[in-house]
Formats: C-alpha cells, sequence, structure tokens
C-alpha cells in the first residue's frame, strides 16, 4: 500500500501533473524575488528598481545562452532566472559544470544590469545577487486550490509528478511548498536525463507506475512540453491555462482555467466509459 492507502499495482487512471505554474507559482514568485532584490539597489543609488528587475532578466538571459551547459539546460529545462538562484548538486557532469559557472554569472549578470543604468558597482552587484537568492528562496508558494484538488483526486487516483529542471531546484520547490506527500513517485528531467517533450521522459514516467498510455493524463500550463509530449506518448492532455492564452498547436483533450476543474472532468470521463 502507499501513503494514501492504495495498492502500488491498482489499475486505473494515473494523473500526472507538472510542478512550475501548474501546481506552484513560479513566475510570478520569481518576478517578486527580482524585485525586492531590485530595491536594495534603490536604497544606495537613484534608480527604478522595475527597471533594474527587467535589465537583470535581459542581460541573465543573454548570459545565459553563451554558456557551454546552455544546450543541456535546454534538453532539461533549466531557466536563465534558476541560473540565478538555484542549486545544481548532482550526478550529471553537466550540473557540475552548472555549479562551477555560476557565480561568475550570477554577479555579471547584475553587474551588467547595473552599468545599464550607469551603475558600476560589482559590490552591489554581489550584493544583490545574494539577496536574490535568499528572497526566491522564500517563495515557493502553491496556488491556493492545489492542496484540496490534490488531496481529493489522491483518494481515488494514483498520482505523479514530471517535472523539468535541475534536481535540487525541484525538489526544493516541491519540500517548500509541502505537497510531495501527495505523490507516488516524481520524476525530475535532471533525474533521468530527459526532458519534456521527450518522449522518453513520459515512457519512464508509466513504466513506474506500471501504466499503460490510455490511462494516464498529464496536466500542465505548458503546450509545447506539457501538452505536445503528452501527445506524442499517447496520453490524455489537460492544459491548465490560468491566463486565457490563446491556443495555436497542440490542441489538448481538455482545457481548464483552475485545477479545481480536474475532478469533475475525471468523474466524467469515468462515466462515459462504464
Amino acid at each position: 500500500m502507499n501513503q494514501h492507502g492504495k495498492s502500488s499495482g491498482e489499475t486505473g487512471t494515473v494523473l500526472f501533473f507538472d510542478l512550475d505554474d501548474t501546481l506552484v507559482i513560479e513566475r510570478a514568485s520569481a518576478e517578486e524575488a527580482f524585485l525586492a532584490a531590485a530595491r536594495l539597489a534603490q536604497e544606495r543609488y537613484t534608480i527604478d528598481p522595475e527597471l533594474l528587475s527587467q535589465q537583470v532578466k535581459i542581460r541573465a538571459r543573454e548570459l545565459w545562452h553563451e554558456l557551454p551547459t546552455y544546450p543541456y539546460c535546454v534538453k532539461i529545462g533549466i531557466s536563465s532566472w534558476e541560473g540565478l538562484w538555484g542549486d545544481f548538486t548532482g550526478e550529471h557532469r553537466m550540473l557540475g559544470e552548472l555549479s562551477r559557472l555560476t557565480d561568475r554569472y550570477r554577479l555579471d549578470s547584475w553587474h551588467r544590469a547595473l552599468r545599464d543604468s550607469d551603475i558600476d558597482d560589482r559590490e552591489l552587484a554581489l550584493e544583490l545577487s545574494g539577496r536574490f537568492i535568499a528572497e526566491r528562496r522564500k517563495r515557493h508558494i502553491p496556488f491556493p486550490e492545489t492542496a484540496a484538488v490534490l488531496t481529493d483526486l489522491a483518494a481515488g487516483s494514483r498520482l505523479g509528478m514530471i517535472t523539468n529542471g535541475a534536481p535540487a531546484i525541484q525538489r526544493e520547490k516541491i519540500e517548500g511548498s509541502g505537497i510531495g506527500h501527495f505523490f507516488d513517485d516524481i520524476i525530475i528531467s535532471g533525474e533521468v536525463n530527459a526532458g519534456k517533450p521527450e518522449r522518453e521522459i513520459f515512457r519512464l514516467a508509466m513504466n513506474r507506475f506500471n501504466a499503460e498510455p490510455a490511462a494516464c493524463a498529464i496536466v500542465g500550463d505548458s503546450i509545447n512540453r506539457d501538452i505536445a509530449g503528452g501527445q506524442q506518448a499517447g496520453m490524455r492532455t489537460i492544459w491548465i491555462n490560468r491566463d486565457g492564452k490563446k491556443l495555436e498547436t497542440h490542441r489538448p483533450d481538455h482545457i481548464i482555467a483552475s485545477l479545481t476543474e480536474i475532478p469533475g472532468l475525471l468523474r466524467a470521463h469515468l462515466r462515459r466509459g462504464k
């Protein structure tokens, strides 16, 4: 029996969830951390913290693309923003290379952003880097409905997570948001050296649950990674579109605006299957 009282060999629906901006608030949390760090610069100089927070994102992205680790980060799904705060411990040699490069990357990102406002202060850049790390790590926040929906779903379905990213970063988000106990297994791209939308990571997830594609569904916010990958693997797909984005490619089986819609979708599917 697993932690939800269901047999690990139980048949039935397996629901796989993405993590970032599906279960936990990722982009908005990072935006808040950028602004909190930038306000430190405002205490020293006449500078608009909103402008600085935008400039550091631009400079970080430019530098991230220049790093020799960039192709690996694209494959695994590690963003330039995560490079500014995350822990890259792990078994893959490219994680070790990232760990070696990040101190300089973080300092240069903030220093170049300051210089965009004619402030040449490397000591402040180092302080801003440290402040951003601290502020970002305070913010591993699930969406308000996440816990209640997962509690409901876990009573009758097996739950898995398929998330792209560096192992230590994703584990920190899961632990910090307090949602890890809902899942029977968690597959992180940086631990298996395959990332969404690659079919391999979906197949691995299904194998761990001894489940066929027709019995599985993936819930995620990314059309190109979650939905496209799930479709290639033969899963049903549920796109969570909280912001009303226009759908242009990879039409999902279902579109929802909130996680609270999932239990109803699941019940409707089971009724149709009878």
